[in-house]
């Protein structure tokens, strides 16, 4: 039977969120819902850029764009994700994952979350894990993202074995695959290529393991 996602639980979250964040200081605006359907994967992007905002959904704009395409090698789809058949034509895929970023609000000056805001954050992701069926793999991208599920884990390095495993939301061992910022492959070209495998790696452990058809289409 499908897991359903509880979006009652996820609305409420949102406004807690909001109310959290104001009453320790930080008044962020906009807001950007989650989004993607009820999956064993859960992918966690840095916080909202202004295209995010602007379209109400996650990875938006540039960067959002070379996040899908590295998706797409890993045999992950997001909501309107398509993939090229042999004849040149677009074909619709159907949403394998949920995306959501890792705080669903603008950060005040474009910034990242201090460590603070991360362990104030931690628990509002941990009901968006319970509200879309407790997914079984974690997708981190960035750092920040990362320091936010583990509790300030030490720093992986790029290079670093993947996944990673730590005690997640529910006290059990989890994997966890913390992914550099796309932009690093922009701005660092020399992390381009790990990045591009870093993602392709994980679609085949994804396979290996049960979790992902490799058929993208269906």
């Amino acid at each position: 039977m499908p897991r359903e996602i509880d979006y009652v639980l996820l609305d409420n979250m949102y406004a807690a969120q909001r109310a959290s964040l104001y009453t320790a200081g930080t008044d962020v605006f906009g807001l950007v819902p989650g989004e993607g359907v009820a999956s064993d994967v859960m992918i966690i992007c840095p916080p909202p850029t202004a295209q995010d905002i602007m379209k109400r959904r996650p990875a938006m704009g540039a960067d959002g764009a070379t996040l899908r395409s590295l998706m797409m090698l890993a045999g992950l789809h997001g909501v309107g994700g398509t993939v090229t058949l042999a004849g040149g034509e677009p074909w619709p895929c159907t949403p394998n994952c949920w995306l959501t970023n890792v705080v669903k609000y603008r950060m005040p000056g474009a910034r990242n979350l201090t460590s603070m805001e991360r362990n104030l954050i931690q628990p509002f992701l941990k009901t968006e894990w319970e509200a879309v069926g407790q997914p079984k793999v974690l997708v981190t991208v960035g750092y920040s993202t990362f320091a936010t599920i583990t509790h300030g884990m030490p720093t992986y390095t790029p290079k670093a074995e993947k996944p990673i495993r730590y005690v997640d939301f529910d006290g059990n061992e989890r994997a966890v695959w913390c992914m550099m910022h796309q932009r690093m492959g922009i701005s660092l070209p020399q992390y381009r290529d790990q990045i591009e495998q870093d993602w392709l790696d994980l679609g085949a452990w994804l396979i290996a393991g049960g979790w992902l058809t490799d058929d993208p289409a269906s």
